[in-house]
């Protein structure tokens, strides 16, 4: 069984405002690359946000096993960015693999109006 949590633990920005525009992420950063099988791992990171309506809400992950079995968490609220254009995230996750294989972290931002921004994902090893 794949064991995931997920914690939005940090983001930051300046403000702007604007209306309708889905926002955008990019620079994806985390670590560790490679976490080890049958054993819960923190796998963190980062990545910037830009949203010309300052309205970016929560973060989504999905996470697809090896064998192609997919799994969406729960979204989670996105602190202190209320009103913000631009910014960075930082999150965590508890990652849990069963078996050996690539997992692939899918991301991405969901605004308040509902707009969805591009994915950026993250290739976790499990030698």
């Amino acid at each position: 069984m794949l064991s995931i949590a997920l914690a939005v633990v940090l983001a930051s920005a300046c403000s702007d405002e604007d209306d309708g525009v889905a926002p955008t992420i990019s620079a994806l950063t985390f670590a560790p690359a490679t976490v080890p099988v049958g054993q819960t791992t923190a796998v963190s990171g980062s990545f910037q946000f830009a949203d010309d309506d300052g309205d970016v809400d929560q973060l989504e992950v999905a996470v697809t096993a090896p064998g192609g079995a997919a799994q969406t968490l729960p979204p989670v609220a996105i602190q202190g960015v209320a009103g913000q254009t631009a910014g960075a995230v930082t999150w965590a996750v508890q990652l849990t693999p069963p078996t050996a294989g690539d997992y692939l972290l899918d991301i991405t931002v969901v605004d308040a109006a509902q707009h969805t921004s591009n994915t950026l994902t993250a290739t976790i090893g499990a030698p």
